[in-house]
């Protein structure tokens, strides 16, 4: 028995709705997606940018000068020892923050993972679901 004019109408506007919803939610997924990318980019931004504060070291050092027989020089600053304690808590620091970074990055890729199959699994199940309707 074919189908009228109106059924295949009806059938057209069900599964319009149907791909649109299937957008929207994907669009939605993707601005999520996004943000939390962009969340985790700015904390291993920040820990890369502190990092490399505490290795390169924020002070800056002004250059004396001097004068001799009417010419000026600019003698560069002597070198300040620094302790051993300053030096292993910096080491540590920057294990500690490179360890924070690599165990977010990991987490959150798992999860993206982990999400990818079950959205790939569903989309198949409706696939079916759809071919048997």
């Amino acid at each position: 028995m074919e189908k009228t004019l109106s059924e295949e109408k009806e059938e057209l506007i069900r599964k319009n709705e149907y791909i649109r919803h299937n957008i929207e939610e994907e669009i939605s997924t993707l601005k999520n997606d996004a943000a939390r990318i962009g969340k985790i980019a700015l904390i291993a931004g920040g820990a890369i940018v502190l990092t490399f504060l505490l290795v390169k070291g924020s002070k800056g050092k002004e250059k004396k000068i001097v004068q001799l027989n009417g010419s000026k020089y600019a003698l560069a600053p002597a070198k300040e020892k620094e302790s051993f304690i300053v030096r292993e808590i910096r080491k540590y620091m920057i294990i500690f923050l490179a360890t924070l970074a690599r165990q977010k990055l990991t987490a959150y890729l798992q999860k993206l993972n982990n999400r990818n199959k079950l959205e790939t699994n569903t989309s198949k199940a409706s696939e079916l679901q759809e071919r048997w309707s």
